[in-house]
């Protein structure tokens, strides 16, 4: 084929040996070069027992001298069809083998080899089940390196007959074998490279095209923000920052992976970034921006002398952001294209195919599978609670992700989710025990009551965005004076329309055994009883519980064993510190407590 005109990327040429050598009982030699897979090279040798007894026959055959290459194509693999057959008779004891070898320069290797002890029959049905006895079969494909010189390419045949007779080989043993082998094709594919976008986005970079080598594409595993291998988003930037820089490499590359020199007078590439998502923030309640989430310095890349590809820095400003990726080099020009993250399964959701690692504190609670469900999705059913099923997080906004007292936590969508601010040094209190998972998150991590109100791409809302709220925790101090907490709804997260107060210094005042009962002036003398503690993580707890749907219990009995965190009027003022209510302050939930919970409406 000439070099001239236009060429396909990934198009191939198949070439062939020019000439045979040390040729020994093989008919017909040229017909393993001849482009006719109808025609063979063939071979068959017998032993008999009483004739030439352990005395082995050897067939061989070698072929060389391909040419060079067409300009723009490269050694891709070589292949050898060739079939092998044995017949053993009369009880013999024999060897037949059939190898096929290579050699590049370096000394013959092996392809393929098979030898028959006894008789073999393999049947060959249409189309051939690829056996060794079968016409159509081929070696195991060898691949080549770019760089192979194809005129120090040979292949060699050779077959070998040999009884094993033993004492019982005399002039009336007719015992024999005979082995039988033909090579029909040998051909070397060569291809012209295509150019193909690839990611390296771990650290440290180990993309390395030098040898070369099949790179190591991180696209597959790709997720925006996350650290590789550990698979954890990276830490969340100071204002204006970039979450990361990962590269986008261009190179021209072969179907079997190996990176070639890009054509002759292609020197650059040219990148440019299309459909770029425009997320405001960088996870769904952190940050305000509403530019580009992904941005490059320049579009015009050099391909590299010594590893031939052209390495683009792709600046990440998102945890959630998507873009498609585009590549032209040359006059013609060769494209390429790339989506970011991999985005192949199902609907196109903007969610990474290889999904995602639900975390906190580091630690990776859950790895979560998209299946290209709808982003609009939140059907989170642990725990059942009271059968409503979701937790106000839509599919993409769990990916996206929640940054948690300077943590980016994407969380998982099979497990409900209850987001709360305490401005208490107990935190959440005994609401720690309640089955859902609890973050616990920074005042400037919530915009009022909301949680996810980064939902806007480029002024499109996140598909089923719902308004989902925090639960946020003040000191009310001393409160009324003669309650402990108060919640404003009995209900969802998404029904409090304000903060639920504690009512820390009234719980002090009432505790015992100091100001217990009755003092002149309740809450002005207050702190440093040893019930204070535990009785406002109780109180965390009840009203938490009430944000999220609980009712409460109620019980007049300080000894009843049935009790939970959620019984009301449970601690009276006293000074008591032997008081009955005191000494059993409750801190669980039980399963009628657990049964009403509700994140969502």
């Amino acid at each position: 084929m000439s070099d001239e005109g236009f060429q396909a990327q990934g198009q191939t040429i198949t070439l062939r040996p020019t000439t045979e050598s040390n040729v020994v009982h093989f008919s017909n030699p040229a017909n393993a070069r001849d482009n006719n897979i109808y025609t063979a090279a063939g071979v068959s040798r017998s032993r008999v027992c009483n004739q030439n007894c352990n005395t082995p026959v050897e067939a061989t055959a070698t072929w060389s001298g391909v040419g060079a290459p067409t300009t723009n194509y490269y050694p891709l693999r070589l292949e050898v069809q060739w079939s092998g057959s044995s017949f053993l008779s009369g009880g013999a004891s024999a060897i037949v083998r059939h190898k096929i070898e290579y050699d590049l320069g370096s000394g013959w290797l092996v392809l393929e080899q098979r030898e028959w002890l006894s008789e073999a029959s393999i049947p060959c049905p249409t189309p051939s089940n690829q056996s060794i006895t079968c016409s159509d079969h081929v070696a195991p494909h060898l691949q080549l390196s770019p760089t192979q010189n194809l005129s120090n390419i040979q292949v060699r045949a050779t077959m070998t007959v040999q009884m094993q007779c033993g004492a019982f080989c005399g002039p009336f043993a007719f015992n024999n074998a005979t082995g039988s082998m033909s090579v029909y094709d040998i051909r070397i594919i060569t291809q012209r490279p295509t150019l193909t976008l690839l990611l390296d986005a771990d650290y440290p970079r180990n993309f390395n095209a030098a040898n070369p080598a099949p790179p190591q594409d991180d696209l597959p595993y790709y997720v925006p923000g996350d650290a590789y291998p550990s698979r954890l988003p990276k830490p969340v930037p100071a204002s204006g920052t970039l979450i990361d820089t990962i590269d986008v490499v261009a190179a021209y590359v072969l179907s079997n992976g190996m990176v070639t020199p890009p054509p002759p007078g292609i020197t650059s590439v040219l990148i440019t970034l299309q459909d770029v998502s425009a997320y405001v923030g960088i996870a769904m309640n952190y940050g305000s921006s509403g530019g580009s989430d992904f941005t490059m310095p320049t579009s015009i890349w050099t391909f590299s002398n010594v590893d031939h590809v052209a390495r683009a820095q792709l600046e990440v400003h998102d945890y959630g952001g998507k873009v498609k990726i585009n590549a032209a080099a040359g006059p013609t020009p060769d494209v390429a294209t790339m989506l970011l993250p991999l985005d192949n399964v199902g609907q196109p959701n903007g969610i990474a195919d290889t999904g995602w690692s639900a975390t906190a504190n580091g630690v990776i609670l859950a790895t979560v599978t998209d299946s290209g469900q709808s982003q609009s999705v939140d059907t989170d059913a642990a725990p059942p609670g009271n059968g409503t099923s979701g937790d106000g997080i839509v599919f993409f906004e769990e990916y996206r992700g929640f940054v948690v007292r300077g943590e980016l936590r994407r969380i998982d969508p099979a497990t409900k989710d209850v987001f709360v601010y305490s401005a208490l040094p107990q935190g959440i209190g005994d609401s720690i025990n309640l089955p859902i998972t609890k973050h616990r998150i920074n005042i400037d991590e919530l915009s009022g009551l909301s949680i996810n109100f980064n939902y806007v791409n480029g002024g499109t809302p996140v598909p089923g965005h719902y308004a989902q709220k925090a639960l946020k925790v003040i000191d009310g101090g001393c409160g009324p004076g003669n309650t402990y907490g108060h919640t404003d709804v009995i209900g969802t997260p998404t029904d409090q329309t304000a903060p639920i107060q504690i009512y820390v210094a009234y719980i002090e005042w009432a505790s015992p055994p100091n100001n217990g009962f009755n003092p002149p002036t309740p809450c002005n003398d207050i702190s440093g009883d040893p019930y204070d503690d535990a009785a406002i993580r109780y109180t965390l707890g009840h009203e938490i519980g009430h944000g999220t749907n609980i009712n409460h219990v109620l019980s007049s009995d300080c000894a009843d064993p049935s009790l939970t965190v959620m019984v009301g009027g449970y601690l009276p003022a006293t000074s008591s510190l032997s008081d009955p209510c005191w000494l059993n302050i409750r801190h669980a939930y039980d399963n009628t407590d657990k049964s009403q919970i509700k994140i969502r409406n």
